[in-house]
């Protein structure tokens, strides 16, 4: 990348942060609204005796009602950085939302019922969407950041 400068130096260096600032913001931001549309609707399923999401023993994730709460939450987390945070900001706060996540897998893995919170324990299908959330925000929000700097 080229730079030419003008006898105004610190315009051409105010512009080129702006282009650098908000060049690698799509990444994580169509993650974060992927993922936060996404646990919405789980959130909102799961109030509904269906097979996908619910409290049926025969339901891909079996949720309770503050399981389904919390996936409403945290998809209103993610809409809320998406639309909210730019630049390196959104990058490190992607990173951030997929560290959450870990944290949340690591968790449930060591107490599916997180010690009692949770009716319904969490389950395989569970961990696996908590896996590929936290996996995707960090290398979203990595990318984020990456082409941030390589621009």
């Amino acid at each position: 990348m080229t730079f030419t400068l003008s006898p105004d130096r610190q315009a051409d260096r105010d512009d080129a942060w702006i282009r650098n600032e908000v060049a690698g913001d799509g990444v994580a931001r169509t993650w974060l609204y992927i993922v936060g549309v996404a646990l919405l609707a789980a959130g909102l399923v799961g109030f509904v005796d269906n097979p996908i999401v619910s409290r049926r023993g025969d339901a891909l994730f079996q949720v309770d009602t503050i399981h389904s709460v919390a996936h409403l939450v945290t998809g209103l987390v993610a809409l809320f950085i998406g639309a909210s945070q730019h630049g390196r900001a959104l990058g490190e706060a992607t990173i951030a939302f997929g560290g959450a996540y870990l944290v949340i897998l690591a968790a449930t893995l060591v107490s599916p019922d997180l010690l009692g919170i949770f009716a319904t324990p969490v389950n395989t299908a569970d961990h696996g969407l908590q896996l590929a959330v936290a996996g995707g925000s960090i290398v979203a929000g990595l990318a984020s950041t990456w082409k941030r700097v390589a621009t």
